[in-house]
Parts: structure tokens; C-alpha cells; sequence
């Protein structure tokens, strides 16, 4: 078998995960309870699924669009994506 016909046999390298393609890996906090706070001003409870240092996932039933600044303790950022049950906040103020 040549190199042409080997390498149209084996099989393709699977397409990464959307794990995969972080930057920063991403950690189940200690202490999941926080205060999210929306652009508006307004605070609400909410728990934190996961963290990292490019952002949070957060449970809530916030009013969060998505663009809205957020704040979480002392990081803030972009509503980047609406989920059930909550949104994720992409951190750019560290």
C-alpha cells in the first residue's frame, strides 16, 4: 500500500469538542450561592455552575440579555450566551 492509499484509508481526526477548544479550563466552585449584578443596576441570587478565569456560567432567574454587562463579585463582562435556567458571562474586566 503507498502513502496516497494509506492516508485515504484511515479514518479523519474527530472534529474537537467545544470542551476541547477552551482556553481556560473550568472548576466547580466551593461556595456556588453569589449575587450577579445586571446592567441595570439590579442584583439577583444566583449559583454559579462553573468558573474560570475567561468567565462563569451562572443558574439564575435574572432578567440577563444577551450584550448586557454583568458583574460577579469583583468580575464583569458580556452576557454571551442565554441557557436554561441561566447565562454565561465571558469576563473581560479582571
Amino acid at each position: 500500500m503507498n502513502a496516497l492509499s494509506k492516508s485515504r484509508s484511515e479514518s479523519p481526526e474527530p472534529a474537537p469538542s467545544r470542551k476541547d477548544l477552551r482556553q481556560q479550563s473550568r472548576h466547580e466552585p466551593d461556595l456556588p450561592r453569589a449575587r450577579v449584578t445586571l446592567q441595570d443596576g439590579s442584583s439577583h441570587d444566583c449559583d454559579v455552575i462553573d468558573v474560570s478565569l475567561g468567565g462563569a456560567s451562572l443558574r439564575t432567574n435574572a432578567p440577563g440579555r444577551l450584550g448586557d454587562v454583568a458583574t460577579l463579585g469583583k468580575m464583569r463582562g458580556p452576557i454571551i450566551r442565554i441557557h436554561e435556567g441561566g447565562f454565561v458571562i465571558q469576563f473581560t474586566d479582571v
